[in-house]
């Protein structure tokens, strides 16, 4: 991967008005010599099916007998044709600001932004944005502010997108789709593709010519409150619309009651037999409503602590640029519950000096869980897409489809316009995370003046609209430097560890609802709760600065 950019910006201070203009030029390529999917992939409806089609292969059974009694493979994938693919993409965004001081406690800023980018049909793109601060009380430095703002916010389609279409084109790779294939290979090399019986015609990758870029709409208030000379706190709004959002679609899929799971030939789709199209498409949209609260509270030099809580109400229709919707003719089936709607974060940490130079900054994270998707484990609309739902079923309800589950009782197989169930239904477990850094600095050399390195700034979401002042800013660093960091030269030797406690936090359950691990995790979580390799981290640092 190659990332140029060239970045300007330009500051002017006239008078009351406060001038920022530039832009920016980035250029991404990626180039890729990759087998990926060229082994091919095996899809199971259920777990168990797996494991009764290796009995009976064990068994010596044909795989005509292994299908004749419901088991084996529901279909197999794979890819062929050159390895070798390169793609790039180019976009260039120029702005201009204008932050003008009305009076001396209000505070107008207006500006716009243009970004354009090659590779999708959408060339102009143009975002305005406003915002207003306004100090409640006499003085340049009123202790309450007030701040607003409104603005659109673009999204831009990435290199790995435009690869995979370049790739998967039907002529650079071939993507080959076999339903309930007639072989399967536990362990066996696969032998060539145009040997295998009953291959469907090649699926491909492709943009919508009508592309465009997802855009937000964001809105935002909150007022901000300086108790004392150490202590101001905030309380933010924050409501986000999102359109044109990405995902991929079959376009080719069966039309509607067209499809039958046991006989795959009976599908009639829109653009002929001619294999799944996965088109990726800008027409999902969000929404999500935010209060954060948070407070910074600084006592002298050798104190510092701060914190956020925030609540959270989001819903999607699309999880993102690589994710399919249930129903490729109604998008709108799946608008619930975002995946990346955790309802509550609570974040606290600090930093303090302790004897002998040493620097403790300890910092705790509670989230709640995310939400997730049950799913089928199968196909049951000819899509090729393992992401079908079941519906609702009575608590007493029994028979061959049903599956009661500590979490409901479901009908795995609802019959054609039956109400599924809504998407990510089921929330995953919360997280809990202690994390704590430790570190001394050792200056030497020529004592500059001021206040030498400054602190090193901890990047956080939930910070409102920016710290005490009409201009923004105000609020301490995270990770202060300590003794020393006058010094010309500092080396600093530290310890951050992640997880203290080693809580275990678990990651997002099996949401498969025909698997015997339905509802419980099978990984851990990451970031700050642990590692998918560790539940509990320890590193090691050393920086010189000079």
């Amino acid at each position: 991967t190659n990332h140029f950019e060239l970045r300007n910006t330009t500051a002017v201070s006239l008078s009351k008005h406060s001038l920022t203009f530039g832009g920016e030029l980035r250029d991404r390529n990626e180039s890729v010599n990759s087998q990926s999917g060229f082994n091919g992939t095996f899809t199971f409806p259920t777990f168990g099916v797996y494991q009764t089609t290796l009995q009976d292969l064990a068994q010596n059974m044909t795989m005509a007998q292994i299908q004749a009694a419901g088991f084996g493979p529901s279909q197999f994938v794979v890819t062929t044709g050159s390895p070798t693919a390169r793609a790039g993409v180019t976009d260039l965004a120029l702005f201009a600001e204008d932050a003008w001081r009305v009076r001396p406690n209000i505070s107008l800023t207006y500006g716009f932004r243009f970004e354009t980018q090659n590779q999708i049909s959408d060339h102009a793109d143009f975002a305005p944005r406003l915002g207003l601060a306004w100090g409640l009380g006499h003085g340049q430095s009123p202790k309450t502010v007030v701040r607003a703002g409104l603005g659109i916010f673009y999204d831009r389609f990435g290199e790995s997108e435009v690869l995979q279409a370049d790739q998967l084109n039907g002529i650079v790779q071939q993507q080959y789709l076999f339903y309930q294939p007639e072989f399967f290979f536990a362990a066996a090399p696969l032998p060539p593709v145009n040997t295998l019986p009953g291959a469907s015609p090649t699926s491909v990758y492709r943009i919508d010519p009508t592309l465009r870029s997802p855009y937000a709409i964001e809105a935002a208030a909150s007022i901000e409150r300086q108790i004392s000379r150490g202590i101001t706190t905030s309380v933010t709004y924050i409501n986000t619309h999102g359109v044109h959002q990405f995902l991929t679609n079959n376009i080719n899929a069966p039309l509607p009651g067209t499809y039958d799971p046991a006989d795959p030939s009976s599908a009639v789709r829109p653009y002929g037999n001619v294999g799944n199209i996965y088109q990726y498409e800008s027409v999902g949209i969000y929404n999500e409503n935010q209060i954060i609260a948070n407070f910074n509270l600084r006592a002298g030099a050798r104190l510092n602590l701060f914190g956020f809580y925030t609540l959270s109400y989001a819903n999607s229709d699309t999880g993102g640029v690589n994710s399919f919707p249930m129903n490729p003719y109604n998008i709108r089936a799946d608008y619930g519950p975002a995946g990346f709607a955790v309802r509550n974060r609570f974040f606290v940490g600090g930093s303090f000096g302790a004897p002998y130079g040493f620097q403790i900054s300890p910092f705790l994270v509670v989230t709640s869980g995310r939400p997730y998707n049950v799913t089928l484990g199968q196909d049951l609309n000819g899509d090729s897409i393992y992401n079908d739902r079941p519906a609702f079923a009575a608590a007493a309800a029994t028979g061959a489809n049903i599956v009661a589950t500590p979490f409901g009782t479901f009908d795995i197989a609802p019959a054609p316009g039956q109400a599924v169930i809504p998407v990510n239904y089921l929330t995953g477990p919360g997280q809990f995370s202690m994390n704590a850094r430790i570190s001394r600095t050792f200056g030497f050399g020529k004592v500059e003046g001021g206040e030498g390195g400054g602190p090193h700034h901890y990047h956080r979401r939930g910070g409102g609209l920016g710290g005490r002042g009409l201009s923004g800013g105000g609020g301490g660093g995270f990770f202060n430097q300590g003794a020393g960091e006058n010094h010309r030269y500092r080396i600093e030797l530290g310890v951050m560890a992640h997880n203290v406690f080693n809580k275990v936090n678990l990651g997002t359950p099996v949401g498969n609802v025909t698997s015997p691990l339905f509802g419980q995790s099978t990984s851990l979580a990451s970031g700050f709760f642990g590692g998918t390799s560790a539940n509990r981290s320890i590193n090691l640092f050393l920086r010189f600065s000079f």
